[in-house]
């Protein structure tokens, strides 16, 4: 009697659970339902960035297990909730992991060269998801989309703020041996060692190189200096001429700007311990404000564009890592929840970003 009674009970909760999901589903899209009716509506909808709009860790990404992903359309990505919301015939989903400026930069600018770290490290560093010769293939339909668009996401800048150095600490560990033997490529070495070991490897190829090849120094240094004058100055340049590039290829798109955000803004001692919490609670006397005054600029095309250019700050997008803190070293990067270093927005932090992106547009005409 005790059992059955036990699962009685037990049934009604799950269909009182089940009714509780699909209620809030339901309101979720009402809500959205309602925002599109509201908002004008745009039949091509071009979204541009890195992997923040990508949907990099919601399951329909992760499916691939592939890490750079481009051109799909992900469920519950905001670029995928905002195009419902606009009522979009076509969603042009470009948004790329590790796109820093320079590569969108590169992609709407047919006399742009791009960089050396394009070049010359970025299909190790993007585990063979592009180079520069990939990009040239890409331009064409990249172009095409943003002519096409009557809107456009531009969610960039972030990748700007740390992709260089890491970029210049491979450059140099390339020279380097562990245990007398050349490293394999970072899709290889993740493969066999795993991040951890990875980053030691890496961390004894860097000083194997310093320390055993002192003709290399000036060279070393010089991309030193390079990535040092990046960071003060690639952004504030890619970033106009990105803005410029879009409006010389389409002046009547409508671009709506989301802020850059900080991943370590939910990290204190108390949720991600001394060593890790307090570090970077320390790193954010640096980092927030460079993220502060890159917002700014952002923000200022509002006045040179008025009418076509908005921007949204969407700073406090919940991300994976502000419940799971975890140390982030690159070799951590990972597309799965709690597995790694996850910078990526949530299910609701796609909901939030879609919501503030809408808020943004101007009202339909009737």
């Amino acid at each position: 009697m005790e059992n059955r009674r036990v699962y009685r009970y037990g049934k009604r909760f799950v269909a009182v659970f089940l009714m509780l999901v699909i209620l809030a589903g339901v309101s979720s899209v009402a809500a959205f339902a309602e925002e599109g009716g509201r908002v004008r509506q745009y039949k091509v909808y071009t979204s541009l960035g890195d992997s923040c709009g990508s949907g990099f860790g919601l399951p329909e990404y992760n499916k691939a297990g592939k890490f750079v992903q481009y051109g799909r359309r992900i469920p519950g990505a905001y670029p995928d909730l905002v195009a419902k919301a606009v009522r979009a015939r076509t969603l042009n989903q470009m948004c790329v992991p590790d796109f820093r400026t320079n590569e969108l930069r590169f992609l709407l600018d047919n006399g742009n060269q791009g960089d050396w770290i394009l070049q010359t490290q970025a299909w190790n560093m993007t585990l063979g998801g592009y180079n520069k010769e990939v990009l040239n293939d890409w331009r064409p339909a990249y172009q095409k989309a943003v002519k096409q668009a009557d809107l456009i996401t531009l969610d960039i800048g972030v990748n700007d703020t740390w992709f260089d150095l890491i970029a210049w600490v491979y450059s140099v560990k390339q020279d380097g041996l562990v245990n007398g033997y050349p490293q394999g490529t970072l899709e290889q070495e993740l493969a066999t060692y795993g991040p951890d070991v990875t980053i030691q490897r890496n961390v004894q190829a860097f000083l194997n190189a310093i320390f055993t090849r002192p003709g290399n120094l000036p060279t070393y240094a010089g991309t030193w200096l390079d990535m040092i004058i990046k960071y003060l100055t690639d952004f504030y340049n890619n970033y106009r001429a990105i803005v410029k590039q879009i409006y010389a290829l389409n002046p009547d798109v409508t671009i709506v700007a989301l802020s850059s955000y900080n991943p370590y803004k939910a990290w204190s001692v108390g949720n991600a311990g001394p060593i890790v919490g307090g570090g970077y609670t320390a790193l954010n006397l640096i980092y927030q404000p460079m993220l502060n005054t890159m917002n700014q600029f952002k923000q200022s095309f509002e006045t040179e564009y008025r009418g076509q250019y908005y921007y949204v700050d969407v700073t406090q997008t919940e991300l994976f890592c502000d419940t799971h803190p975890f140390l982030s070293l690159y070799e951590n990067t990972t597309m799965y929840g709690n597995s790694g270093f996850n910078p990526h927005p949530t299910p609701a932090g796609h909901q939030y970003e879609a919501s503030k992106i809408i808020e943004a547009l101007p009202a339909r005409v009737y």
